[in-house]
């Protein structure tokens, strides 16, 4: 028969507890759902670039994508997420190919912007996209209907400037 003692089993205890907390992290909460048969894109262009914006029914702006020329960059801004402190990885996706963007953290909201340098792929790629959609963490937006080529083709057209 083997004997521990009660010192041995609450030091057992307090190390197997080393490094955990007592705490669960918050949950996150999820954008609200967009429906995605209802979404229109807008285009604009600027002396700052151009972008694309996906609008939901009341025409508030779900997600817009923009080429800027100062500093030359890609920029996404998802108007329904909460930004995480933890998470630095935004991806836009066109179809199932994911591109990466930096989330901007220190930037107050609404929503969650980031950026990456201008990526003549992802312009290629949204020109033949069916759908769109971006993902931070455990949020989600999309898919919805990519926008249209005419719309594209204009957006295309700056990036590719600013890109040189």
């Amino acid at each position: 028969m083997v004997y521990r003692s009660a010192l041995a089993i609450a030091a057992g205890l307090a190390l197997a507890a080393c490094g955990q907390s007592a705490e669960a992290p918050a949950p996150v909460e999820q954008p609200a759902v967009v429906d995605a048969a209802v979404v229109t894109w807008t285009s604009v262009s600027s002396g700052e670039g151009s972008a694309l914006a996906a609008q939901d029914a009341a025409g508030n702006v779900v997600l817009n994508l923009a080429c800027l020329y100062a500093p030359e960059r890609m920029r996404i801004t998802v108007a329904g997420f909460n930004a995480i402190s933890s998470e630095e990885r935004l991806s836009f996706g066109a179809d199932d190919e994911p591109f990466v963007f930096v989330a901007q953290l220190q930037e107050a909201g609404p929503g969650v912007a980031a950026e990456r340098e201008v990526s003549l792929d992802l312009v290629e790629r949204l020109g033949r996209a069916e759908t769109v959609a971006a993902n931070y963490g455990a949020q989600n937006v999309g898919p919805f209907p990519a926008p249209p080529t005419d719309q594209v083709a204009a957006f295309a057209t700056v990036c590719r400037e600013i890109a040189g």
